[in-house]
């Protein structure tokens, strides 16, 4: 979008009262940047002069979609971008581009006038920086040619200018500002499924190195506890929590336990008081000597429930937690799935020590295209593009026709717009400006599978940088997962797999990445020591019954064991590799599958087994090379049996890949995807099988150099 050359005025009422321009002592308001991602000069008085228009370039810029360029002139000519503002003392910061004769043609920086620095020739993109005295000043942007001649793109470009900015007053803040939330770690339907080694505090690091300061932790914290009437909370649970609460206060990061019960599909209940009051109780009694770093989400996303019976439930949480702490910040939501819309409707809560919170997922049918959770299921929907592109956009799948899918599609000319989204977050601005309270944006996001990652990094760019401007602090969902910070289709590997782009866009800062070379294992690997080996992910398949990895219940050695029972037929134990594994060395040089198992009731039988991955390839599936442990390989008197089973001893099963295939003799030991234990040949139903210390290893260490 071009500005017309002529000095802009039509703002200038509006601009006065966010204190950008006018009366002394009005200053620019905290955060004053810009990027021109709004596709024009609109967010400051901007005015250009001379003999062409500056525009807003596509695709162009220093970052982001959008930059400022100077427009098309001839020899001897000039054109100027400025913008006047009340700034408080400090310094301005831009980035500029240049690409015209040398030494002849210039982009000239002046403040009030004075010039600062020009450039000339082809220079790419560099920080300028220069200081500002407090008061009116008048920035502008010029450049000219002289009389003949020019060379390279005969242009000039700035972006990302940051003007100095007074701590002017204004809502409080968050005492974080940036993060991400840590999903699928704590969400399990029990303690004893919680895979605690799928993240360590080196995960925690790791988040800490790329610039955040905060980690939300979604917890499926009702699960943790013993059910109704009395929801005590599990031991395991704490054993686990106080672990990872130490990591974060020892490492300085804001931790959010987000209490993060919650089914889509099912209603907030009306009585879900009952169970908040006593499982935050607990909580607060059991951390209310922890330290400022760590806060309480009362709960994630209620819908289905009115505003006014929500609320009141909420307070009787907050009454709870006070009655044992009175230290620790509690962070509230509004019904309506926390949205933005519902905040309004919230009371004026007379603790001083909260943190109000929201979610933001709009446009939906950009955000979510792909989804299966929805209803109707988004998982036909693809290709829909941010910013709309009538151009780019996709027809309604038949699937949705008929549907609110499809009526936010015919829409999406007015919803897909950065202007849209801007308007939609001001809501919750608002809110928090009128109320004066800190303002928490809990989750944003994209969801991978269906999107254009441009698109997505284009959006999340949006978001972030507006959320900012507000003053509103964040955390994406997610780090790792369907809309996390890793590359599509990845092992999500933190030297190797981070969305370097998307990392950089959410103002984050990523390692170099290395590309990563599979090669063999030559050295044997432990599967489950207590807990779930390193760079492995639980992804058991179990509907019913009891898969417990930190029974207490007499474990071969240490302090747990596995305890399986009751499942249905074919419930698998699954750990799946991240990256995928190469064992073709240790199956040809005499590696075995070292296991205890102990079992009471005889006729107990299963499967133990590898699987290998899916390439693609026509005929091929994910094969399974399988051991059958029954009576004829161990004893059911209820003691431990050890077992060492070569790797050479387990046979080709063949694969069940939306239908069976019988064996082909393809199983690929050179890439494993997964160890599974497996009810193959019945359920286990009155059968109570335990397992430890399962690992890889040379039956015969001495024999290797």
């Amino acid at each position: 979008m071009s500005l017309r050359t002529s000095t802009v005025l039509w703002g200038t009422m509006f601009v006065c009262l966010l204190g950008l321009v006018g009366s002394p002592g009005a200053a620019v308001a905290s955060n004053a940047t810009e990027g021109f991602e709004t596709n024009d000069f609109s967010k400051f008085p901007w005015s250009s002069s001379g003999d062409a228009s500056w525009a807003v370039a596509r695709l162009q810029g220093h970052s982001g979609r959008y930059c400022a360029k100077s427009g098309s002139m001839g020899d001897g000519q000039s054109t100027t971008l400025q913008v006047t503002l009340n700034c408080a003392a400090g310094t301005i910061t831009f980035y500029r581009r240049v690409s015209c004769e040398p030494g002849y043609d210039y982009l000239k920086f002046y403040i009030d006038g004075v010039e600062q620095d020009s450039w000339s020739g082809q220079e790419d993109w560099a920080e300028a920086s220069f200081a500002v005295d407090e008061g009116a000043r008048t920035f502008a942007w010029t450049y000219s040619k002289d009389g003949s001649g020019s060379a390279g793109d005969d242009a000039a470009w700035i972006d990302d200018i940051v003007f100095p900015a007074e701590g002017i007053a204004g809502p409080p803040e968050a005492p974080f500002k940036r993060g991400v939330n840590l999903t699928n770690w704590l969400q399990t339907s029990s303690a004893g499924q919680i895979q605690f080694s799928k993240f360590t505090k080196q995960d925690l690091i790791n988040i800490k190195s790329l610039g955040c300061d905060v980690i939300r932790l979604p917890i499926n914290l009702h699960a943790m506890t013993s059910g109704a009437p009395s929801y005590t909370i599990d031991p395991l649970f704490y054993y686990f929590l106080d672990q990872i609460i130490g990591w974060a206060e020892e490492l300085g990061l804001h931790l959010i336990l987000d209490n993060h019960t919650f089914d889509p599909a099912a209603n907030t209940s009306p009585r879900i008081g009952d169970i908040l009051v006593p499982v935050w109780a607990q909580m607060a009694q059991h951390y209310k000597d922890r330290s400022n770093y760590v806060y309480y989400e009362v709960l994630n996303e209620p819908h289905g429930i009115s505003d006014a019976a929500w609320n009141q439930i909420q307070q009787r949480v907050i009454d709870a937690i006070r009655a044992v702490d009175q230290k620790h910040t509690i962070i509230i939501g509004p019904a309506g799935w926390n949205s933005y819309n519902n905040l309004r409707y919230m009371p004026v809560y007379q603790d001083q020590n909260l943190i109000y919170t929201f979610h933001f997922y709009d446009p939906f049918v950009f955000t979510h295209q792909g989804a299966s959770w929805t209803d109707p299921s988004m998982v036909p929907l693809a290709g829909v593009p941010f910013p709309y592109d009538a151009a780019l956009m996709p027809q309604c799948p038949p699937e949705l026709r008929g549907t609110w899918v499809q009526s936010n599609l015919a829409n999406y000319r007015n919803d897909g717009t950065v202007q849209r989204v801007k308007q939609l977050i001001d809501i919750a601005a608002a809110f928090q400006a009128e109320r004066q309270v800190p303002l928490f944006c809990g989750e944003f996001g994209v969801y991978i599978p269906n999107s254009d990652n441009e698109d997505r990094i284009y959006w999340y760019n949006v978001v972030r940088s507006y959320l900012e401007q507000k003053g509103i602090a964040w955390t994406i969902w997610d780090y790792k997962g369907g809309f996390g910070l890793f590359e599509k289709g990845s092992s999500e590997l933190f030297d190797y797999d981070l969305n370097v782009p998307l990392v950089e866009t959410l103002g984050l800062v990523a390692p170099p990445q290395q590309e990563f070379i599979s090669t063999p294992d030559v050295n044997g690997f432990d599967l489950y020591l207590d807990y779930i080996g390193p760079n492995i992910v639980e992804s058991s398949w179990v509907v019913r019954g009891l898969l417990d990895y930190y029974s207490r219940d007499n474990p071969a050695s240490g302090n747990f064991c596995i305890h399986w029972t009751g499942v249905d037929q074919y419930s698998a134990i699954s750990l799946r590799f991240l990256p995928i594994k190469d064992l073709s060395i240790l199956a040809n040089t005499g590696f075995a599958l070292d296991l205890w198992v102990r079992c009471s009731q005889p006729g107990a039988r299963f499967d133990v087994r590898f699987v290998d991955t899916k390439t693609g390839e026509r005929g091929d599936h994910p094969w399974r090379m399988r051991y059958t442990i029954s009576q004829s390989t161990a004893v059911w008197d209820g003691r431990w049996n050890h077992l060492r089973i070569p790797l050479r001893a387990f046979s080709e099963h063949g694969s069940w890949d939306d239908g069976w295939f019988n064996p082909i003799g393809a199983f690929d030991w050179s890439a494993i995807d997964r160890f599974e234990i497996v009810s193959e040949y019945g359920n286990l139903q009155g059968i109570h099988l335990y397992f430890d210390d399962i690992r890889v290893l040379d039956p015969n260490p001495r024999r290797r150099p």
